[in-house]
């Protein structure tokens, strides 16, 4: 199981890709007040994802408060161990 903080709401079919840049915007400024890593759930399987990732990314990177950075784990094991370091 990998939990998450964060869904982008990029499987709902209500949101559009603008929608979905102003919400991670929105989310991502208030997260980032905790001082924890952040986890964003992105389904790859979805076409208008992986079409507009990098437009996401951006958005993502431009809310981030200074001292915060952009990493993305390469597996399950390294997102469990994000959520280990909270303890």
């Amino acid at each position: 199981m990998v939990l998450w903080d964060l869904d982008s709401k990029d499987t709902a079919r209500d949101f559009g890709a603008a929608q979905i840049e102003a919400h991670l915007r929105g989310r991502i400024a208030a997260l980032a007040t905790r001082g924890q890593p952040i986890v964003v759930l992105f389904h790859e399987l979805d076409a208008d994802t992986r079409g507009n990732i990098q437009r996401y990314i951006d958005a993502m990177r431009q809310a981030m408060p200074q001292g915060y950075s952009l990493e993305f784990p390469r597996s399950r094991a390294e997102v469990a161990g994000i959520f280990r370091s909270r303890r």
